[in-house]
């Protein structure tokens, strides 16, 4: 019993790399590499708040400044973009250019409003850091009215 376990496994092994040619080969063919690569994510983001802002931080590896949006609509802030890929390969008996446009977009609800007109961003070497003043909490004000 144990050696047909055994051919189960094997079989089940040379299926799956049968089918990873297979596959591999129709991306190949029909110039579909999206499905030959792992689907990228939006960047990966991190906020933390201090008792005066809230900073944020991506990691934006391969992005160009000019290529960046960020913008904020009421609690929200929205990092978007677009990565450019150029590939070249030279063979003996071609040269072929493939370009891969890539965007993303994450939108952050903030914890708290914010000052919009006093928000800092700094962007360096793919790292993207954005601190956002928090707005005074309003204490609502006592007024007498007086009943006529």
């Amino acid at each position: 019993m144990g050696e047909l376990i055994l051919w189960k496994d094997q079989e089940i092994e040379r299926l799956k790399k049968d089918l990873d040619r297979l596959f591999n080969r129709r991306c190949l063919d029909y110039g579909m590499e999206f499905f030959c690569q792992e689907l990228e994510e939006a960047p990966s983001v991190e906020i933390y708040e201090t008792k005066d802002a809230i900073t944020v931080t991506a990691a934006l590896p391969g992005i160009l400044i000019e290529d960046l949006d960020i913008s904020l609509a009421g609690r929200t802030l929205i990092i978007a973009g677009k990565k450019r890929e150029a590939h070249v390969e030279k063979t003996t008996y071609f040269h072929r250019v493939r370009k891969r446009f890539d965007s993303f977009s994450r939108s952050v609800k903030l914890p708290c409003r914010v000052k919009a007109d006093e928000i800092e961003a700094k962007f360096d070497e793919g790292c993207l850091k954005i601190i956002l003043p928090k707005r005074k909490v309003e204490t609502p004000k006592a007024v007498r009215i007086k009943v006529k």
